[in-house]
């Protein structure tokens, strides 16, 4: 494993993390991956590009309910299953990460995966960035290979940089991919600690918007000029959040990567979704038990805003995680993203 944004000096904020300082930080989350490497440069048709998901209800994920909430900060890009989030304020199922081109196939194998399972309505989260730089464009992931991801769902350490959706993505002008990283918050009045975790699907920046932090410099400007790309950030919380909660949480993901340097260029799609795992319904079940966190009580606000804090730093530190992850790659016609570090 290559060293991490905190090995090589990048900034990790005031926050202590959880024991991954990964998404899967948060009891119950797991995240799979399926890369999809086809072809050589020259052949017809190269693919490198994949599937990335993150699983909340590792029981009965077709069937349980979480609060949700979502923001956008460019929308150039494509998160399906929003209009949901947006007016009824929860999300089913894992959520799908892939390239722009897969969005329906990756969508098609979910509905698939829910019938299967039972759900009589799948509604599937599925999150897209363009990998069209690396891979061909008629480079598409297929069915076995989403159930391959949701087979390879597991807790603890997660792969990051070159691996399912982040293969073929690059960031700032130099490899890509995806990121993960994970803060812990102290709950108020002696109360119980909270958890976030953010993991980013990183595809954006030009490589004169990249501000790296005192004292990490880069070995040279990069060979690539891929177009804007976009980002899709997800963060999973165990706090009892209600869903504009939430939407401010995924607010945050965007503070995170403003941070190192993102500006939502034009032609990129920032897109940000939050998951509170703290009240999970069956099927269709509307009672929720249990208090939220209210923003009008000095204690709980006071939580709160340590929550989107540490959500900000989560998603600084998983960009940098993505940076520092990821390794050279070369795609379609030879084009070539190096990696920032040797």
């Amino acid at each position: 494993m290559r060293p991490r944004a905190r090995d090589r000096s990048f900034p990790v904020g005031r926050f202590p993390t959880g024991c991954h300082n990964a998404i899967t930080d948060v009891l119950g989350v797991r995240v799979g991956h399926h890369t999809v490497w086809r072809g050589e440069p020259g052949d017809p048709v190269v693919a490198r590009t994949g599937v990335t998901v993150i699983d909340c209800a590792p029981e009965q994920p077709w069937k349980t309910r979480f609060f949700a909430g979502s923001h956008i900060l460019h929308g150039l890009g494509q998160l399906t299953a929003r209009d949901m989030i947006e007016a009824q304020g929860f999300m089913t199922g894992p959520i799908f990460l892939t390239g722009t081109r897969s969005v329906g196939a990756v969508y098609e194998a979910a509905v698939q995966e829910a019938l299967g399972r039972g759900d009589e309505v799948p509604i599937p989260v599925v999150g897209e960035c363009d990998d069209g730089y690396l891979s061909s464009a008629e480079a598409v992931v297929s069915g076995d290979e989403v159930h391959a991801a949701l087979a390879d769902l597991k807790g603890g350490p997660v792969a990051e940089g070159c691996v399912g959706a982040g293969t073929g993505m690059h960031l700032f002008a130099y490899k890509g991919g995806i990121g993960t990283a994970s803060r812990r918050v102290p709950g108020g009045h002696g109360g119980p600690e909270y958890t976030v975790g953010v993991l980013v699907l990183t595809n954006f920046g030009a490589d004169e918007d990249l501000r790296l932090p005192h004292g990490i410099e880069k070995a040279g400007p990069p060979d690539a000029a891929p177009r804007p790309g976009s980002c899709i950030g997800v963060a999973v919380t165990d706090a009892p959040l209600h869903p504009q909660q939430l939407s401010r949480i995924a607010m945050r993901i965007g503070f995170g990567l403003v941070r190192t340097g993102s500006v939502g260029r034009p032609g990129s799609g920032e897109i940000f979704m939050a998951v509170s795992t703290a009240h999970a319904m069956q099927g269709k079940q509307t009672f929720v038990a249990g208090p939220f966190l209210q923003d009008n009580a000095d204690d709980d606000l006071h939580v709160v805003s340590e929550l989107y804090a540490a959500t900000v730093d989560a998603a600084e530190e998983a960009v940098w995680n993505a940076l520092c992850a990821a390794t050279t790659v070369v795609g379609q016609e030879g084009r070539t993203v190096r990696s920032f570090f040797p």
